[in-house]
């Protein structure tokens, strides 16, 4: 698909497309020429759907900060659903009669009777018409219109982290892990990379964890995300699995774990235990025996988890400088091209000012930077300096950056954003099978077929990657699989509010 055949506006609510979908049919000359013939009150639908329609930008906005706002999107949001289910069957129906030419026969029809209909629609609407009148009490505005971009093209390779800022930090913990001194619990070295969420701890672990001297060094590795629930028989399966490149079906843990001493008996290996939260991991590091000189890096945001654990070395990650968050802003907005001051003076001023809001975090600097890249007009670049977003720092335990790098998204894509909120964290995104799942959710049109549908869904991937929603994964040497950040995934449940229902792991 080309990117123009799917270009949007940049910043319309959640809604807006599903809204938008069911307004266009509502006028199709096909289905008022069914609803006509059946008599049907469709009118008033239309009517108050246009009448929401202009105030969605301004309560997506608003739903951060008020609680009210936030409630009243949450059903309707369940409305919406209901209202495109009821579409959906009428379409069904209108379908049916066209292939068969007949108003009644042998098919079975969703509907009793045209006052069932009705009815059905007379109940939609008065949902609907509540929260059309208390858009005024909630102090809805309708939104000013915006500009249209088209998509900017995407391509099916991932593109690399931009470091910043860490190469000292690589330095330190290279030693770290290459000397023999210091090995503890087995003799076995402990390094915990200490630090907040969205400080960088995976992205300094990983640059350890593929650097040609550490490689050298070791003669085994392995990678696992643990996650806030610790799974020891998991964890274990995950190391053997990454060590012997094949799949253990067995859930007997001491068979396991035998299994995995005697791989690494006279072997020095290194393995990451990425996004620890509690101490459990403990017992595991104790249950390794290799050769001297061994190393476990684990990464977490609590300080208890790296003390209990009897860490050999517990090194704090420290904030980015303010420098450093805007070198990184302009690496990810201009990317190839490269910055050069005297060609964006006033955009480099303004970047400056958004830099000092990434509060040292990696992570903000990063989406803000792709967030930019799309539209480098010194009057965008003020919009995100001066957004009221930045005065609820942190709430919900949402970063304002990534809050941003929402609002921004073309509605047909926060969809799919909003849907990876069923995934628990860490989870490993099939590319190819989310797109399919997108499709069959509706949130992708493929009237044009289903390879085009496709190619659209693997665009909004790319597009998900491009601005740091979504990004490789991190034990995944094949590129097939990706992830979520946990401050990301946090914002998938936050959007998606009540109708989040969220699969786990058992």
């Amino acid at each position: 698909a080309s990117a123009s055949a799917i270009s949007t506006r940049f910043g319309d609510a959640f809604l807006s497309a599903p809204i938008q979908t069911m307004i266009d049919k509502l006028s199709s000359t096909e289905f008022l020429d069914y609803t006509d013939h059946k008599k049907l009150n469709i009118s008033l639908l239309q009517t108050t759907l246009l009448a929401l329609a202009p105030v969605l930008d301004d309560a997506e906005k608003k739903q951060f900060k008020n609680q009210n706002v936030r409630h009243w999107l949450d059903g309707l949001k369940d409305a919406i659903y209901d209202a495109e289910d009821l579409l959906n069957q009428i379409s069904y129906d209108s379908l049916r009669c066209k292939v068969t030419n007949q108003v009644r026969n042998f098919l079975s029809s969703p509907f009793n009777t045209n006052r069932d209909i009705n009815s059905q629609i007379e109940k939609l609407c008065e949902r609907l018409q509540h929260f059309a009148h208390m858009k005024e009490t909630l102090g809805l505005q309708t939104a000013a219109s915006q500009e249209v971009f088209g998509r900017v093209p995407s391509t099916s390779l991932v593109r690399e982290s931009v470091i910043v800022g860490r190469k000292d930090d690589k330095k330190k913990l290279i030693k770290m892990l290459l000397s023999d001194r210091d090995t503890d619990n087995n003799d076995i070295g402990v390094v915990a990379i200490l630090g907040l969420g969205g400080l960088g701890k995976t992205t300094l672990a990983q640059l350890l964890y593929n650097d040609i001297e550490v490689r050298n060094h070791f003669d085994l590795k392995a990678w696992v995300c643990v996650s806030e629930d610790f799974n020891i028989l998991r964890v274990t399966k995950h190391l053997l699995e990454g060590i012997t490149s094949r799949t253990w079906d067995s859930n007997d843990l001491d068979i396991l774990q035998a299994e995995l001493k005697q791989i690494l008996r006279n072997k020095r290996f290194l393995f990451v235990l990425d996004d620890v939260w509690n101490d459990d991991y403990y017992e595991l590091v104790t249950s390794f025996a290799g050769k001297y000189g061994s190393k476990v890096i684990i990464t977490t945001r609590v300080q208890t988890v790296a003390e209990v654990g009897r860490a050999s070395h517990i090194y704090k990650l420290n904030l980015l400088s303010d420098e450093d968050c805007w070198s990184l802003i302009s690496k990810c907005a201009f990317e190839s091209e490269g910055f050069h001051g005297d060609e964006y003076p006033t955009l480099e001023a303004i970047g400056r000012r958004i830099a000092r809001k990434c509060q040292g975090l990696p992570l903000a600097a990063k989406a803000l930077g792709a967030l930019l890249h799309f539209n480098r007009d010194a009057k965008h670049w003020n919009e995100i300096l001066y957004c009221d977003i930045w005065e609820l720092q942190g709430d919900n335990g949402v970063l304002p950056a990534l809050r941003l790098s929402y609002l921004y998204l073309p509605s047909d894509l926060k969809r799919c954003f909003a849907y990876c909120s069923i995934f628990p964290k860490d989870y490993p995104l099939d590319r190819k099978q989310l797109v399919l799942l997108w499709i069959a959710e509706g949130f992708i049109e493929n009237s044009l077929g289903m390879k085009e549908a496709e190619e659209i869904g693997d665009e909004f991937f790319g597009e998900l990657i491009s601005r740091s929603l979504i990004q490789q994964s991190n034990d995944d040497v094949d590129g097939k699989f990706f992830a979520m950040h946990d401050l990301v995934s946090d914002l998938t449940t936050f959007i998606s509010g009540a109708s989040c229902c969220r699969l786990e792991l058992v």
